[in-house]
C-alpha cells in the first residue's frame, strides 16, 4: 500500500480510511489563519461599533442593535472561515484518497457543517442573547487593556473629594444629601479599580453614567464619548476570546474528525490498495507447511 493506513466499517456501513497522523498542516495553516482572521474582524468591528455612541437610548445599547451593526463584517467573517476550513479539510483528505476529489469535498463539508454551525454559531447567539456571559473575559483581559484609560476619563470627569466639600457647603440640603450618598457609593466602589470599571458595559451605559452626574464637573459630558469607546473596547475584548477559544475548539473538532473517520474511498480504490496486499498465486512461500496435529 502507498501509505500506512487502517481500514474500519464507519456508521454509515461504508468502508473508510483510518490516517495514523493525527493532526496534519493544512490543519494547522487553516487554524493560524481562523486567529488571524479573527483579529482582522474585531478590529472592523470596533471601528464600525464606535458610530453606535448616536444610538444610546434608555439604560444603555441593545446588544442585539450592537450585533446587526457588524452584521455584515460577521457574515463575511464566517462565511471565509468556513470555506478556510473545508479546503484544509479536502487537501487532508485528498492525501489519503486521491483522485477523488468531489467525495473527499463533500465529506469535508459534511465534518465542518456541525460543529461550525451547532458549536459556534450557538456561542454567537448565546453572546448576543445573554451579553453578560462576555464579562468572563471582559472583566479580566477587558479591564487589563482598557483600565488605566478609564480610570484617567473619570479622574478628569469627576470632582475631587476636596472640591466635593466645597460645593456641599453652597447647595441645598436635599443636594447635599444626594451628592452625599453618590460620593459614598464612588468611594466604596474605588477602593477596588477592577470593580469600578467592571460595573459600566454597554447595556447599562446611560444609567451609569447619570447616577455619577452629582459628581461630574461642566465638562463632563465631552468625555463620555470616550468613555464609550473603552467600554465599547472592554466588551470586544471579552467577545474576541469567546470566538477564539470556541473557534480554536471548533478547528480541533473538525481536525478530529479528518484524521479519525478520514475519507470514504470509491470501489475502484479500494481494489487498487487490497490489492497489492494479496500475493499472487504460486508466487512462492514456505516450502513446507505444518499442520498441527
Amino acid at each position: 500500500m502507498s501509505s500506512s493506513s487502517d481500514y474500519y466499517i464507519n456508521s454509515s456501513g461504508q468502508l473508510s480510511q483510518q490516517d495514523d497522523t493525527s493532526y496534519t498542516p493544512s490543519t494547522n495553516w487553516s487554524l493560524y489563519t481562523f486567529i488571524g482572521i479573527t483579529f482582522v474582524f474585531f478590529y472592523l468591528k470596533y471601528n464600525s461599533d464606535v458610530s453606535l455612541y448616536d444610538k444610546l437610548n434608555g439604560d444603555g445599547l441593545s446588544s442585539l442593535i450592537a450585533f446587526k451593526n457588524s452584521l455584515f463584517y460577521f457574515l463575511m467573517y464566517f462565511i471565509t472561515i468556513f470555506i478556510l476550513q473545508v479546503t484544509a479539510s479536502s487537501i487532508d483528505l485528498n492525501k489519503s484518497c486521491s483522485n477523488n476529489g468531489a467525495n473527499n469535498f463533500m465529506t469535508a463539508v459534511g465534518y465542518c457543517f456541525g460543529p461550525w454551525i451547532f458549536i459556534f454559531l450557538v456561542m454567537v447567539i448565546i453572546l448576543v442573547k445573554f451579553p453578560f456571559v462576555k464579562k468572563a473575559f471582559s472583566d479580566v483581559i477587558g479591564y487589563m487593556a482598557v483600565s488605566r484609560k478609564i480610570n484617567d476619563i473619570f479622574s478628569k470627569a469627576l470632582y475631587s473629594s476636596q472640591d466635593l466639600k466645597d460645593r456641599l457647603r453652597d447647595i441645598g440640603d436635599k443636594e447635599q444629601e444626594k451628592i452625599a450618598l453618590a460620593d459614598e457609593a464612588i468611594m466604596n466602589i474605588v477602593q477596588n479599580k477592577s470593580v469600578f470599571v467592571n460595573q459600566i458595559n454597554l447595556q447599562n451605559f446611560n444609567k451609569f453614567w447619570s447616577s455619577l452626574e452629582p459628581l461630574m464637573k461642566s465638562n463632563a459630558e465631552e468625555l463620555k464619548k470616550n468613555l464609550f469607546n473603552e467600554v465599547l473596547r472592554k466588551d470586544n475584548w471579552g467577545e474576541l476570546f469567546w470566538y477564539l477559544y470556541t473557534g480554536i475548539f471548533v478547528c480541533f473538532v473538525v481536525s478530529y474528525n479528518v484524521s479519525v473517520k478520514g475519507c470514504k474511498k470509491t470501489t475502484e480504490q479500494l481494489e487498487k490498495d487490497f490489492s497489492t496486499d494479496v500475493p499472487l498465486p504460486n508466487s512462492g512461500g514456505p516450502d513446507h507447511v505444518y499442520i498441527p496435529v
